[in-house]
């Protein structure tokens, strides 16, 4: 049997079996879809129950739901009203979400959810990717145990930046891969340039969900003859800030956060909420509508997920324009603007993999997307199933004049495809794409930062990916062999 399907031919498969599924569960004699819908699309988009097993929705996703409700499954497994007296169990990081689900409409939703879902949702089949040897692999110097929570590199400064998060520091090194300074107390999760010799450093305090911590910052530094000569913190106090860019001379800032978070505006006046909503994930700066202001593309990535255009209106004011939306199982994780196409308009490379939280079971919609611009809407021509996908960037790697992409996954399949977690798919022809591995970066780290960008000036861009070492489910062997691996590692480019 060929095994070598076109990622098109999947995609496909998938949407008729999905809305095989969901026909099936909208065809239910009785008023519970309608009731969930109620309820369950009023935070985020409607998750159908195809998208997950029954077992994942009735152990996993519905009892985490139920507290936001003050519900709760007792131990003989009935769900019940919080009464008053435990109210002070509340977990306090939940109280900006709270809302009200009446018990009884409650047991009609997780009743249609266990009895619509699939038992086991279905997998893809992965293409047998091309193995190679295209690339020279270099490692750096091993510092410590690997934890790294971010990988830049300033193609013009000639700097590379890592950020070990486990010993909060960050490392900068020559192209020669030597240390040639370190920021001590550091939390960094983004490097971005501000101008000859500044950066701005997002600081993203505590790593993991929960809570309620503020401890996350945003400064700038100033590099001199490859040294920091100084840093100032511009704000502080966020919750888990995972980038910051520069609006004219105003800080905008994306607070993931857990249970609140948004997309903020710094002033001289103070902080200015632009979208009050956690999961502010990525965003880019540009005039979208040609009026002369700028205004933002920004990924929210939790909950209520999509990639959204926010419109200056001027005096600090946004309208918000929807482009994308996807069910909050899909765990969206990066997406980036480019002509994939070659009809001079930009496209969307999205990519979605988060698979932590209540429902840690291996998604077939996980992967990396291509929406095609048709000038006035988003259509999708392209998925590629990748477990866990983190992050997928555009680059021409062959020099054949199409942009290839680069993928890397954090929660791959470590089991049956550790070498679908660092990947490439060369575009063939317009829009089919072929996908790559290679032996020697399988298994050697769990990917969660990746950076392209010609790091050896011979004009070809090189693959830069951090490993942080966490443990994958119970494999705590796994985790062990990353922690002694690579922080980093650099795959310069030999097409």
């Amino acid at each position: 049997m060929d095994t070598k399907i076109k990622a098109t031919d999947l995609a496909r498969a998938w949407s008729v079996i999905l809305l095989l599924l969901c026909g099936c569960a909208g065809k239910q004699p009785d008023h519970r879809r309608d009731i969930a819908k109620k309820y369950c699309a009023s935070c985020h988009l409607f998750p159908e129950p195809a998208l997950l097993p029954a077992h994942i929705w009735t152990d996993g996703v519905l009892p985490a739901m139920g507290a936001f409700a003050d519900i709760y499954k007792d131990r003989s497994g009935e769900y019940k009203l919080l009464p008053p007296a435990l109210q002070h169990l509340r977990d306090p990081a939940i109280a900006p979400m709270r809302t009200f689900i009446p018990l009884d409409d409650w047991k009609e939703i997780v009743a249609w959810y266990a009895a619509s879902a699939p038992a086991e949702i279905a997998q893809p089949v992965f293409p047998v990717p091309v193995s190679g040897n295209n690339f020279l692999l270099k490692l750096p110097p091993k510092k410590s145990a690997s934890f790294t929570s971010c990988i830049y590199y300033d193609e013009k400064a000639k700097l590379l930046f890592q950020s070990d998060i486990n010993k909060r520091i960050l490392r900068v090194f020559d192209p020669a891969l030597q240390q040639v300074d370190s920021l001590d107390n550091s939390t960094v999760v983004d490097v971005a340039p501000v101008g000859e010799g500044r950066y701005l450093l997002t600081h993203i305090g505590s790593l993991n969900p929960g809570g309620i911590a503020r401890n996350g910052a945003v400064e700038e530094i100033a590099i001199k003859d490859n040294k920091i000569i100084q840093r100032k913190i511009l704000c502080d106090q966020l919750y888990r800030p995972v980038q910051s860019l520069l609006l004219d001379d105003e800080l905008l800032v994306c607070e993931f956060g857990f249970m609140e978070g948004g997309l903020s505006l710094f002033t001289k006046a103070g902080k200015k909420v632009i979208v009050n909503l956690p999961g502010a994930e990525k965003m880019y700066i540009e005039d979208i509508d040609g009026d002369g202001k700028k205004d933002i593309w920004v990924l929210f990535a939790q909950g209520n997920e999509g990639i959204f255009q926010l419109l200056n209106k001027g005096n600090g004011n946004f309208e918000i324009k929807e482009v994308l939306r996807f069910p909050p199982s899909y765990g969206a994780t990066y997406f980036q603007l480019a002509d994939m196409d070659g009809d001079g308009k930009r496209d969307i490379i999205f990519t979605c993999g988060d698979n932590a939280d209540q429902s840690p079971v291996l998604k077939p919609y996980h992967g990396v997307y291509i929406f095609r611009n048709t000038g006035n809407a988003w259509r999708q021509v392209f998925f590629q199933p990748l477990y866990g996908c983190y992050k997928a960037v555009p680059a021409d790697l062959n020099h054949d004049g199409r942009p290839d992409l680069v993928a890397i996954s954090f929660f791959a399949d470590y089991a049956q495809h550790p070498d679908l977690a660092l990947t490439c798919l060369l575009q063939k022809k317009d829009g089919q794409f072929e996908l790559h591995t290679d032996k020697q970066v399988a298994g050697m780290g769990r990917w969660v930062c990746m950076d392209v960008k010609d790091f050896n000036g011979d004009g070809k861009p090189d693959i830069l990916a951090g490993n942080m070492a966490a443990k994958p489910g119970n494999d705590k062997s796994l985790m062990n062999y990353w922690m002694n691996g690579p922080e980093f590692i650099i795959w310069e480019n030999r097409y």
